[in-house]
């Protein structure tokens, strides 16, 4: 049985996390991947159901279209992120505050390439 934790050190979250041993890790700060917690919920459920291949299949398909993206400078995760959302159509606009910068041309086409794959 996995042993579950709440981190309480200063400025972190007190999201719950696994401790290290075996397969399975958890996350500590913010949540991670904003714009699609469906697919990482789809991976946990067959993840804990002992389907690893099917998690891995979600993860795949799902998750690593967006997480191949290589966004470079200040905020871009941020921005990226944002951007999902708003073509998702639940927040009105991906504005990010400076000193983010804005996503190279490079990597809209990407961004546009996956959501088309995702169906966003």
């Amino acid at each position: 049985m996995p042993r579950w934790r709440a981190s309480r050190q200063p400025g972190r979250s007190t999201t719950p996390y696994r401790r290290a041993g075996g397969g399975g890790r958890g996350a500590i700060g913010t949540m991670p991947w904003p714009s699609t917690p469906h697919a990482f919920v789809r991976v946990w459920n067959a993840w804990q159901s002992g389907d690893h291949l099917a998690a891995r299949e979600i993860f795949d398909s799902q998750i690593w279209p967006l997480l191949r993206i290589p966004v470079q400078g200040i905020g871009g995760h941020h921005r990226l992120h944002k951007e999902v959302l708003r073509r998702r159509g639940i927040i009105a606009s991906a504005y990010v505050r400076p000193p983010a910068e804005a996503l190279d041309p490079i990597a809209l086409a990407e961004l546009d390439e996956a959501c088309d794959q995702l169906g966003f």
